[in-house]
């Protein structure tokens, strides 16, 4: 009921001027404070407008910033009471804010989620106005157009002047008073126009300076950086009436992230003739405060300074400077929108086909955007930032169209993450820490509790009970002194659970959390029992103790440990454990020594790799598994590299095969020495090598290597194979020649090796035979022999090339014949018998 009453408020808040400010206790008091909310929480946004200092002296630094003051200070902060016109606030304020219609407030009622629409500020007034300020909590959606155009400083008014210019007249001063026809009127800038200087071209800090006599152009407005300047007036002739000093651009104002400000209002152009010569509004502030903000695809922002009017036949004004566009959120999501800050432009003049060149406006400057802090999911809208154009002169017999022209404005400024920490204080008022010098007081103790707190706000104190929620205390003797940073305590009883600590604003308490003070009426005791016998020498502590707050304990003087139950790591032998149990009436110990039983040592040995194949050349790491107490060790590794260690742990190599054997002595254990074995068989891969027998067309083979874990493949090279080591003798169908491969592998590889035999056509050798011939060995390592009569042999290599011949021999008895220079191959022996006949045998020579 309390919002929906207040739904008549402007989307964008309502106004209020600064009366009073206590920075100290964190109140304001306002103008037109909403009556009858004491329980509804508004967002409260403080903006100082005005307030700066500048020099005033008739030279170039008129309107120039001597200091800022508290021009452009603001923060957004809550409500937590409004009693009256006073508001109590959240948060610390930042700032001492200056009242007399330097600062206004804007309230809003603040809300979880906020919808906002189509919005237009509500245009400055000198004290109040200017901004759209909205608020929520949890989520702002921003689903139309927020304008705050035109609603900033405002732009010098219209004015007619009688002027009585002439070809003598020096109209070069920086400020004239109201009725002087010399000067048109300052635009409004960060600063009150004063009494007496309200015309002329000397800018008024961000507000752009008024044309001087004769129809001269206004200044644009500044912002972050300046405004551009009118233009001058220009008729031809040697007694026309000139104007040489139009209005000058506002200046730039403090680039500072706890500033704000609205744009400038442009200076009016020098009239004597019509009423259009005002300059333009700057645009005013749009702030935006929630923990996540959403932007439609319906959304804009808008804060453009105002364009001067064209004018016919005078000067014409400046334009207003963009305004400022800030928000502060935690996300930025939804539509990346346009947010247009740019400056308004200087008024342009028709001439209205004189013979004069009469003085266009300058462009306002470009405005300011604040990112306060947006750190996840950031979509910044799309900015136009920049200054607005000069005004130009047109239809004139004197000059061409565009010749004379006001001066643009500058550029605008865009602030983005800047850190939220460095602009708004992270610590809410009520949880403002108090240091205290004593934090528990036990049964019947008296005490004295004092806080060092500096602060305004008046302190009281609350008391628990096991009854129910906090209470004030009673007027009883037992408690003195219960609103002062000091308060007596004395003859406490056990249902006192604790006191706290607060502050009273308006008739409330506000409890500060940090500040509790913790009673009870019993001491801690300590106790504890150890139970052993826990694997790796650990052993479980339970606490038994009574009415303790917190438990640690000291084991073997090391500690502290956490409890209330550990399980914690004990030495062989005795134990000395420590329990400390403590509560707010201070602490209780108590010590027990534990003995552990130290276990019977046996000797282990750990090995890496161990497996059922282990092939040479292979490291081992070894180390030491043993369980149990003892002093040294040794170890042994016949075999290996190195062969002996004392160390708990060593790396052996092993290069041959072989069965090995790893030892390990321990050495001072109860019982005395202790060994361990560990044994290991270690392969090499194998080498293939065989012998034959060969009888006619038969053959024997015989592996040259037989070791256990071998496997043997032999193949015949005519498909037959075997996998016996020692096959039977193999029989031959067909002569030829034929490899014989054995294949030998182990669990570490394996090795092939191939040997050619040749087998003999039986029917060449019953030729040789029947011619009486006799021929062996076939195949052949050395020498061969033929017995028998024969004309000659003759050997061929398979490509038919004779290679060595031998005369016959008429004698039957056995001859020799070498082959020590042949390489090992087929060969083909041709023998001529001695009725001249020709047979050919193979030979293989070996």
């Amino acid at each position: 009921l309390l919002i929906s009453s207040y739904t008549i408020l402007p989307a964008q808040g309502s106004f209020h001027s600064l009366i009073e400010i206590d920075t100290c206790a964190h109140w304001i008091r306002v103008t037109d404070a909403p009556a009858g909310v004491q329980n509804h929480s508004f967002a409260v946004l403080i903006l100082q407008h005005g307030g700066a200092s500048i020099f005033t002296a008739d030279n170039e630094n008129f309107g120039q910033l001597i200091a800022a003051n508290g021009l452009g200070w603001y923060e957004d902060n809550e409500t937590v009471d409004i009693v009256g016109d006073t508001l109590f606030l959240d948060r610390e304020l930042r700032h001492f804010y200056a009242s007399l219609n330097q600062t206004q407030v804007v309230l809003i009622p603040l809300m979880d989620e906020l919808v906002i629409g189509d919005s237009i500020a509500t245009p400055f007034d000198g004290s109040q106005g200017g901004i759209i300020f909205l608020a929520a909590r949890n989520k702002l959606t921003i689903d139309g157009i927020l304008d705050a155009s035109g609603a900033g400083y405002r732009g010098g008014g219209a004015l007619i002047s009688d002027s009585q210019c002439s070809a003598l007249t020096a109209a070069n001063d920086y400020f004239y008073a109201l009725g002087n026809w010399r000067g048109a009127p300052k635009g409004e800038g960060g600063t009150p126009l004063i009494a007496g200087r309200e015309l002329g071209r000397g800018p008024m800090l961000n507000g752009g300076g008024g044309g001087n006599d004769h129809n001269t152009g206004g200044g644009g407005g500044g912002h972050y950086d300046r405004g551009g300047n009118g233009a001058t007036n220009e008729s031809p002739g040697l007694f026309t009436c000139n104007g040489n000093f139009p209005g000058l651009g506002g200046y730039g104002l403090p680039d500072e992230a706890d500033r704000l400000y609205f744009g400038g209002g442009g200076g009016s152009g020098h009239s004597n003739n019509n009423a259009d010569n005002q300059g333009g509004n700057g645009g005013g502030l749009i702030y935006l405060v929630a923990d996540t903000i959403v932007q439609t695809a319906n959304a804009a922002y808008l804060a453009r300074g105002a364009d001067a009017p064209q004018i016919g036949g005078d000067g014409a004004g400046g334009g207003g400077a963009g305004g400022s566009f800030a928000i502060r959120a935690n996300f930025l999501l939804g539509e990346a929108v346009t947010a247009q800050l740019q400056g308004g432009n200087g008024g342009s003049v028709d001439n209205e086909g004189f013979n004069r060149c009469m003085g266009p406006g300058g462009g306002g400057a470009g405005g300011r955007f604040m990112d306060l802090g947006v750190v996840g999911g950031e979509v910044l809208p799309l900015f136009n930032l920049s200054g607005g154009l000069g005004g130009i002169g047109t239809n004139s017999d004197a000059c061409d169209d565009g010749e004379l022209q006001g001066n643009p404005g500058q550029d605008g400024f865009l602030n983005s993450n800047l850190e939220q920490g460095d602009v708004f204080p992270s610590e809410e008022l009520l949880s403002t820490a108090l240091n205290a010098s004593q934090t528990s007081i036990c049964g019947e103790q008296s005490a004295i509790l004092n806080f060092d707190y500096a602060g305004c706000l008046e302190i009281g104190w609350r008391v628990w009970t096991s009854a129910g929620p906090p209470l004030p205390l009673g007027s009883e003797a037992n408690y003195q002194g219960q609103n002062t940073d000091q308060l007596s305590v004395s003859g406490l009883q056990v249902d006192t659970l604790r006191l706290v600590a607060g502050f009273i604003r308006a008739g409330r308490f506000y409890a500060a959390d940090s500040i509790i003070y913790l009673v009870s009426g019993q001491a801690p005791m300590a106790n504890f029992t150890v139970m052993t016998g826990l694997p790796d020498n650990q052993a479980s502590i339970v606490d038994q103790s009574q009415a303790a707050d917190s438990i640690y304990y000291f084991i073997n003087g090391s500690g502290p440990f956490a409890g209330p139950d550990l399980i914690a790591d004990f030495v062989f032998g005795d134990n000395v454990v420590l329990q400390v149990a403590e509560n707010a009436c201070g602490p209780d110990s108590l010590e027990q020594t534990i003995f552990v039983q130290p276990p019977s040592t046996q000797a282990a040995i750990n090995a890496s790799p161990i497996a059922d194949t282990l092939c040479a050349p292979i490291t081992i790491n070894f180390s030491n598994a043993t369980t149990g107490p003892f002093d040294s060790l040794y170890w042994s590794f016949p075999g290996g590299d190195p062969g002996s260690s004392s160390a708990e742990e060593v790396a052996v190599t092993y290069f041959a095969a072989g069965d090995y054997i790893a030892g390990l002595e321990v050495f001072g254990g109860l019982d005395g020495t202790f060994t361990s074995e560990l044994s290991f068989n270690v392969l090499i891969p194998p080498t293939a090598n065989f012998n034959f027998a060969q009888v006619d067309n038969s053959v024997q083979v015989m592996p040259m290597i037989t070791e256990a874990g071998l496997t043997y493949l032999w193949t015949f090279g005519d498909g037959g194979m075997s996998t016996d080591s020692f096959p039977a003798p193999y029989t031959y169908t067909a002569p030829g020649n034929y490899p014989i491969q054995l294949v030998v592998s182990n669990a570490c590889g394996s090795d092939s090796i191939s040997q050619t035999i040749f087998i003999q056509n039986p029917n060449s050798l019953d030729d040789l035979q029947e011619a009486g011939l006799l021929l062996y060995p076939n195949p052949v390592e050395n020498n061969f022999f033929v017995e028998g009569r024969h004309r000659g042999l003759r050997l061929y290599n398979l490509q038919g090339q004779l290679i060595q011949s031998w005369s016959g021999k008429n004698q039957a008895e056995r001859r020799s014949y070498p082959t020590l220079e042949l390489p090992a191959g087929l060969y083909l022996l041709q023998f001529q018998t001695m009725d001249d006949r020709l047979v050919t045998v193979r030979l293989l020579r070996q």
